[in-house]
């Protein structure tokens, strides 16, 4: 129990307006809908899915830190990096490409570059409707408490 509450405390609370609700298809809590060639890409303690999409700026901004943050953090701590639907990252970064319309039929669409943290199990933990430097530092505390496990 202390476990579950560590775990609670410790992942950020993804809270979202109604008008931002609507544009979801996947909460905290689901799996992760099936993506072709996702679940071979899955990490052993985690997956971060990275949706490119939304403003040049975020895209940008976003890519950046998958590749040159991310990626050399949590890389060899069971953490898979995968981006859908964009072009190729880099290193410790894998990309599948993904129609755009399955891709907003299955997980939403508006706003963007959305970024999705997954379990071991392929559970939804956390996830943000585009990027800023909030999601960046509340996807480090996420993660570091899911490779901590």
């Amino acid at each position: 129990m202390l476990s579950a509450l560590a775990l609670f405390f410790a992942i950020p609370a993804v809270i979202l307006s109604s008008e931002h609700q609507a544009m979801c298809r996947v909460a905290v809590g689901d799996a992760f809908p099936a993506v072709e060639g996702l679940a071979d890409k899955q990490g052993a303690k985690a997956t971060v899915v990275a949706v490119p999409g939304g403003t040049e700026w975020m895209n940008a901004m976003f890519t950046g830190d998958l590749k040159d943050d991310f990626a050399p953090k949590y890389a060899d701590k069971g953490v898979q990096l995968v981006t859908l639907a964009g072009p190729p990252v880099g290193n410790g970064v894998a990309s599948l490409s993904v129609d755009r319309a399955k891709l907003n039929a299955t997980l939403g669409e508006g706003r963007g570059p959305r970024v999705y943290l997954l379990d071991a199990d392929g559970k939804v933990v956390w996830f943000d409707i585009e990027y800023t430097l909030s999601t960046h530092r509340e996807l480090h505390a996420a993660l570091d408490e899911l490779v901590a496990k």
